[in-house]
């Protein structure tokens, strides 16, 4: 155990950010090399990159700059995330429309899911599950945690639903849908071990904590591993720019 707790902590602190570089990378040459539909799976690439190394740098700063740097900055780090995510789901809602024809009131409906979702939270947070109320910063934490893996998960869902649905529709990437499966599974995950540490006698410092918050670690860096093997298996796959060929809309 003490070996995995150890790979865990290694792989989150140096090995994500180097994915997330990676990735970043490989979204900008899909942007200058693929067609003109395939460029908007790029830019989702380098948005969902860019929003994880904000992350990245936010909870090193946070690290180094203490409770006043947490306390300023934690409002404009929520809403450089919810831009970054927003900006991610209508990159991928515009690919799914001009490749399966999906209709423009798809769009509205997944960010009136993360808009509506991000306001109830904020109000949930701020005057029904308080810190006063729960009394526990422990638990505080996991149900501010679970409330923030709610919106994530419907849009997940309405995502898959889409490109499982379209799938007979690719010609060259088959197995897109794939990634919102695997972000779903991980994002379900998450929520799980949220909800059952809330469940049980949280003091924040048991090993049985510990370990459980080390496979949160491991997960993010198995997401961030898939998400760059994505971005490889795009840019291997996506057509490539025709500078003759319309975007044209699919029926």
């Amino acid at each position: 155990m003490d070996l995995f707790l150890i790979l865990s902590y290694y792989l989150s602190e140096y090995g994500k950010p180097a994915l997330y570089a990676a990735a970043l990378v490989l979204g900008i040459i899909i942007i200058c090399n693929k067609d003109k539909a395939t460029k908007l799976l790029g830019i989702w690439i380098a948005v969902c990159a860019l929003e994880s190394i904000l992350d990245v740098i936010y909870v090193l700063l946070a690290r180094y700059g203490g409770a006043v740097f947490l306390s300023r900055f934690a409002l404009y780090k929520s809403v450089m995330a919810f831009i970054f995510s927003s900006a991610a789901t209508v990159m991928l809602f515009l690919y799914a429309k001009y490749s399966y024809g999906i209709k423009f009131s798809v769009l509205i409906v997944l960010l009136s899911v993360k808009l509506g979702s991000t306001l109830i939270n904020s109000f949930l947070m701020q005057n029904v599950l308080s810190y006063r109320r729960i009394g526990d910063t422990v638990n505080y934490g996991y149900f501010s945690n679970i409330l923030n893996l709610i919106p994530g998960i419907a849009v997940t869902v309405i995502l898959l639903i889409i490109f499982i649905k379209n799938k007979h529709r690719e010609a060259e990437l088959k197995l897109l849908w794939l990634s919102p499966l695997s972000s779903l599974i991980v994002l379900s995950l998450y929520l799980c071990i949220y909800s059952v540490l809330i469940f049980s006698e949280s003091t924040g410092f048991s090993k049985t904590e510990n370990f459980v918050e080390y496979v949160v670690l491991f997960a993010s860096v198995t997401l961030a591993v898939i998400q760059l093997m994505f971005s490889i298996y795009i840019l291997k796959n996506g057509r490539k720019s025709s500078f003759s060929e319309p975007l044209e809309i699919v029926d």
